[in-house]
C-alpha cells in the first residue's frame, strides 16, 4: 500500500459493558474505507464520547488524507456505490456504507458523513445505550450425579450448563 498512517483514539475510560460485536462490524467497515481511501499520508481519529448519562454513544472517525466532494456526499450510502477498483478494474460491492448506514438505523442511531472537500473526511455516529449494552450473561450450572446409570438422568437433578465453569 506505500502509505504512512497514523492512529488516534480517545475513548473515556468507564464505558459501560457494550455488545462489542455491532460496533466493531460498523467500526472496521469505516476504518477500512478511511484506510483506502488515504491516498499517501494521513490520520486516522476514533473519538467516543458519551456511553453514560445521557444514554447517548456518540463515536466520530475522522480522517485526513482524502476528501470526499460535495455531489458525492449523498450518495456514499447509496447499495452498489463504489468509488474503489481493484487492479484489474473490477468495481468493488459498494455496500460497506449501506451495511454501516442500516446497522446504525437498525439500533436506533443516526449517521453523517461530512467533507471539507479537500483534505478531511469525518463520520459521525449518534447511538442509543441501551440497544447496545452487553445482555447479562445467564449463571446456569452444570451438575451430573456421580451415581447416574449410563444414558439416565433423575430428574431431581437435571443437567444445565455454566458458562465459564468446567464440570468436575
Amino acid at each position: 500500500m506505500d502509505k504512512e498512517i497514523f492512529f488516534r483514539t480517545h475513548v473515556p475510560a468507564g464505558l459501560p459493558p457494550l455488545h462489542s460485536f455491532m460496533l466493531l462490524s460498523i467500526l472496521n467497515n469505516l476504518t477500512a474505507n478511511a484506510v483506502e481511501a488515504i491516498e499517501k499520508h494521513g490520520t486516522i481519529t476514533l473519538t467516543i464520547v458519551g456511553g453514560t448519562g445521557d444514554g447517548r454513544l456518540k463515536i466520530t472517525l475522522e480522517n485526513t488524507g482524502s476528501f470526499i466532494p460535495p455531489r458525492r456526499l449523498e450518495r456514499v450510502f447509496a447499495p452498489g456505490y463504489t468509488t474503489k477498483f481493484d487492479s484489474t478494474g473490477k468495481a468493488s460491492s459498494g455496500v460497506g456504507l449501506t451495511y454501516v448506514k442500516h446497522q446504525t438505523e437498525t439500533l436506533g442511531g443516526t449517521i453523517e458523513l461530512t467533507s471539507d472537500g479537500k483534505d478531511n473526511v469525518t463520520c459521525h455516529l449518534d447511538l442509543p445505550c441501551q440497544k447496545l449494552h452487553k445482555p447479562a450473561t445467564s449463571s446456569v450450572t452444570l451438575r451430573v450425579p456421580p451415581s447416574t446409570p449410563k444414558g439416565t438422568c433423575p430428574p431431581e437433578e437435571g443437567l444445565t450448563k455454566s458458562k465459564g465453569e468446567n464440570p468436575s
